[in-house]
């Protein structure tokens, strides 16, 4: 495409987006879809419906089943959902309510469709219906299941052919002419005065791939206290586990804003103790950027594509004792300084320039 200087339509295809302020499903989209409104660009959003949604100008919410099922996109997250055989009956109606919202739609110039599967199949044939440019913005979830479809499956063909982002070098094999360019992040308000303690964070959504037990069974400290802040199907399990242990912990469910900055304030340590399931793993999640950024010091599984901003000094091995390993955590302030510096430039208002350049508007 070549760069417009006049105002672009852009009808954007999403999973998820959020439901309300606090809302954390998707909302990076939002958060993109507002570096291209700065650019003066016109920017739809279709996202499927689901618990708490209402329309605006902006975002239209698709119907697909009766409310109380429509669940496939919210709470545990898509990949999560989706691989649930009760679910999996309603990919169909799904995709064919989403085709109907499409084509009703005022032309656009683009299309983007974030996650490569589903959005990026629809935003192919959506670009295609309009002809006009596509381009889809792969996040770690979709990606996995893309790869699982092996090189002849004519949806993989389908969804690699044309423009398209990777959030990590982890998955330049199966995208090889996708552009590395990570989704930004807002930095955590710092005006909240901090609190020199010896606490340590988990931020992220209470599924199995997050792997929290790992950290909870190595939590021995008396004195300093885990805090675990995010929902998920595993949230009952985990409480359980941490109380059983007698564990010092605390569950926050999820937080944001004021919340989250407070938080953030009263901690030293960030953990993210994810691992490989099923194949899939991490792309590179916001909190964690989010955390380094605001001066926390992390302590991350070292998950395929992490070394892309963390050294080997502050990654965790599969292998590795989580316990021992974090009371042997020694570093020079230099070595901490340079990867906040590389987490900077993943700022949204570092990095959304390299995003509408690559776009061409």
């Amino acid at each position: 495409m070549a760069r417009s200087t006049e105002t672009v339509k852009i009808l954007v295809l999403s999973s998820s987006y959020p439901r309300y302020a606090a809302d954390t499903s998707g909302h990076f989209v939002k958060e993109l879809n507002e570096i291209l409104e700065d650019e003066g660009h016109r920017v739809r959003t279709l996202a499927w419906r689901g618990e708490r949604t209402s329309d605006n100008e902006k975002v239209r919410f698709v119907s697909y089943a009766p409310p109380r099922f429509e669940t496939l996109f919210f709470k545990s997250g898509a990949p999560e959902n989706l691989g649930k055989p009760i679910n999996q009956i309603l990919i169909a109606p799904a995709m064919l309510a989403m085709w109907r919202a499409i084509v009703k739609e005022e032309q656009p110039d683009l299309v983007i469709g974030h996650w490569a599967m589903p959005g990026g199949i629809l935003a192919r044939l959506a670009g295609d219906f309009f002809d006009v440019p596509s381009i889809v913005v792969g996040h770690s979830g979709g990606l996995h299941r893309l790869r699982k479809m092996g090189e002849h499956s004519i949806i993989r063909s389908l969804v690699l052919d044309g423009p398209m982002t990777i959030p990590s070098s982890a998955f330049q094999s199966l995208a090889p002419n996708a552009k590395l360019l990570p989704i930004g992040f807002h930095p955590i308000d710092r005006t909240i005065k901090r609190v020199e303690t010896q606490d340590a964070l988990i931020m992220s959504r209470l599924e199995p791939i997050k792997n929290v037990q790992r950290v909870i069974r190595a939590w021995d400290s008396k004195t300093a206290t885990l805090h675990i802040a995010g929902e998920g199907s595993c949230r009952t399990f985990l409480e359980k586990l941490a109380k059983g242990l007698g564990k010092n912990v605390v569950f926050h469910g999820n937080i944001s804003g004021v919340k989250k900055s407070h938080l953030m304030s009263s901690v030293k340590y960030f953990f993210l103790p994810s691992q490989v399931l099923d194949g899939r793993h991490e792309g590179f999640p916001i909190g964690l950027l989010q955390a380094i950024d605001f001066g926390l010091i992390p302590l991350v599984a070292n998950f395929p594509g992490a070394s892309d901003v963390l050294t080997q000094t502050f990654l965790v091995d599969e292998d590795e004792d989580w316990s021992k390993r974090f009371k042997s955590l020694s570093f020079e302030k230099k070595e901490l300084q340079a990867m906040r510096e590389s987490v900077f430039e993943r700022r949204w208002s570092q990095i959304g320039r390299g995003w509408v350049d690559w776009m061409s508007l």
